[in-house]
């Protein structure tokens, strides 16, 4: 019936709810602490870098989250392991996406001028700092999708809250410290890609090699 299936299917929602709400508020974070403290100049010119970043980044891993997950409990349902098919969709990513990061991370300033002209060369800047924050966000769908495959959430739910709370430090260097636009998003950047690497690692190594209904060979 309709009422026992939303219970046995309950953590789906209660978790990825809560999940979602976290990452899509201390995404926006860099918004409020550069507005307050640098003033809507640098909001702008952060706001398009993260726009033409965001865009195509989002588009992407929405589209491969709902194919992987689906592909994922399709394989772990049958009783098979995923771990395979969780390494190769991360190495397929990984090579489609080192080109293109690479050179934002590399010479986005150089890039914006020479599209959009001298002006947005700050733009420019930005995007190269962030470009690595886009690059593990990138490659981020599977890991999630393997979580929620083997009914894992709960999991997932508690390493994404550290990477929020870890995004939360930019607050305080802003508050205390004498610090520039771009020593802010340098901290806030790199506090996601450790806490993402970190969560990577950790979904990796429970994700076992054989399904656990299954006495290994």
């Amino acid at each position: 019936s309709l009422p026992t299936i939303a219970r046995s299917y309950g953590d789906f929602p209660r978790y990825n709810m809560v999940t979602g709400f976290m990452m899509a508020m201390t995404a926006q974070l860099p918004v409020f602490v550069l507005g307050a403290a640098f003033g809507a100049e640098i909001v702008g010119f952060f706001a398009m870098a993260d726009r033409l970043m965001r865009a195509p980044v989002n588009i992407t891993t929405k589209t491969l989250s709902k194919v992987v997950q689906q592909k994922f409990a399709e394989i772990w349902n049958t009783g098979r392991p995923i771990r395979g098919q969780l390494t190769r969709t991360v190495s397929v990513l990984m090579l489609l996406g080192v080109v293109p990061f690479v050179v934002f991370w590399t010479s986005g300033e150089e890039l914006f001028s020479f599209v959009l002209g001298g002006r947005w060369s700050t733009a420019g800047r930005y995007i190269e700092i962030m470009a690595p924050y886009f690059a593990v966000m990138f490659i981020g769908a599977p890991f999630a999708a393997a979580m929620s495959a083997m009914r894992r959430q709960r999991v997932w739910f508690w390493l994404e809250f550290c990477t929020a709370v870890a995004r939360l430090g930019i607050i305080p260097l802003v508050v205390f410290g004498n610090v520039t636009p771009e020593t802010v998003l340098r901290v806030y950047v790199w506090t996601t890609v450790c806490t993402k690497v970190i969560a990577f690692a950790v979904v990796y190594l429970r994700v076992p090699r054989v399904h656990p209904g299954f006495a290994e060979s």
